[in-house]
């Protein structure tokens, strides 16, 4: 999984760099320019690309769980988390349970972060990816994909 994030073509074998050519397909068009360093480690790409991809899913998975577990709470279907804690507002003086729930919920955020690579989109998006986009073996195709770049850029 994410062999094209994590390996820099120097280091793979020809067969390998081969098959990252098939990985590539004819498009009209693309959504997305991907064109990385080597510099960067493999996971850090992954997380940004995920976190790209994933925002709005992480933020609105984050936002109803927390509201579902404080629910919970407020209908006594969860206990409450930690002491009571002492009250005085305006003319009420008294205790109020503590509810931490919120938090707990918006801890689960991480899952569709998580489970970004699988997770359907609402559309088909396209990518250029140069390390598979660009012929990886074969010198003559590798040059001219190298210098067509800046005609469909």
């Amino acid at each position: 999984f994410g062999r094209m994030w994590r390996q820099s073509p120097v280091d793979m074998t020809e067969n390998e760099r081969l098959h990252l050519w098939d990985a590539a397909f004819a498009v009209k068009e693309f959504d997305v320019f991907l064109s990385h360093t080597w510099r960067t480690k493999g996971i850090w790409k992954f997380l940004s690309l995920s976190l790209q991809l994933t925002s709005i899913h992480v933020l609105l998975w984050g936002l109803g769980a927390a509201i579902f577990c404080e629910f919970l709470f407020f209908v006594d279907v969860l206990p409450p988390l930690g002491q009571p804690r002492g009250v005085d507002f305006r003319e009420y003086q008294g205790t109020a349970p503590l509810s931490l729930w919120a938090v707990v919920g918006e801890c689960t955020c991480v899952i569709p972060f998580l489970l970004a690579p699988w997770m359907p989109l609402a559309k088909q998006r396209f990518a250029f990816v140069d390390v598979a986009s660009i012929h990886q073996v074969d010198e003559d195709m590798k040059e001219r994909g190298i210098y067509g770049l800046g005609g469909f850029l």
